[in-house]
């Protein structure tokens, strides 16, 4: 809900039971709600120290409904040198990981950088991240160079999350937080009402 050209992708509210993690239809469609708060067109804003940028983060459901699919476009504020600041535009898969049992976000950017976070339970009874803030790691790779940080998200109501990595260190040099919040579009949010209030 990256955090290199700052926008992102966030996991919702669900607690199942640890019994539930097979593959059966019934999980699949548990995960699809957990994911179904985040699917619309969102406006973002992201802070890296002195550095503000607006973005946009769209997700729509694969066409099996199986995860989300986000195309996204942010501001390189995370420079090299003196590079000049320029959109770039980034694409990604939001769903559940079988294997390592969690949510999984993977990103790839215009730049060649990457981005993969992982949210996982939070309890031992939890499967999927609790509903108020969940929190996740993040490794990637921009100009060449690893990155590693800690990602929490916070929902702010309805229409409104925001995404915070902290402990952020590229290469060897430790980057101030980043921090992005996510708006829903207007368009969106009636119909993403609905959707709720039928769950």
């Amino acid at each position: 809900m990256t955090r290199i050209c700052v926008a992102l992708a966030v996991f919702g509210p669900l607690v199942v039971p640890t019994a539930a993690v097979g593959q059966d239809e019934t999980f699949r469609d548990e995960v699809r709600q957990a994911l179904r708060y985040y699917a619309g067109d969102w406006t973002t804003q992201a802070k890296f120290g002195d550095e503000v940028s607006e973005a946009t983060w769209s997700a729509k459901w694969s066409a099996e409904g199986s995860c989300l699919v986000v195309n996204m476009t942010g501001a390189n504020l995370i420079k090299k040198g003196d590079e000049e600041t320029v959109t770039l535009y980034g694409t990604g898969i939001i769903g559940w990981d079988e294997v390592a049992k969690c949510i999984k976000e993977t990103v790839f950017w215009s730049n060649g950088s990457t981005y993969s976070a992982t949210y996982k339970k939070t309890s031992p009874d939890d499967v999927i991240p609790a509903e108020s803030t969940w929190s996740g790691e993040a490794t990637g790779v921009l100009y060449g160079e690893e990155y590693t940080e800690k990602v929490t998200i916070e929902r702010k109501g309805r229409e409104e999350f925001v995404w915070k990595a902290y402990e952020f260190v590229l290469g060897s040099a430790k980057k101030p937080d980043i921090v992005v919040t996510f708006s829903k579009n207007v368009h969106d949010v009636a119909e993403n009402r609905e959707k709720l209030e039928e769950a």
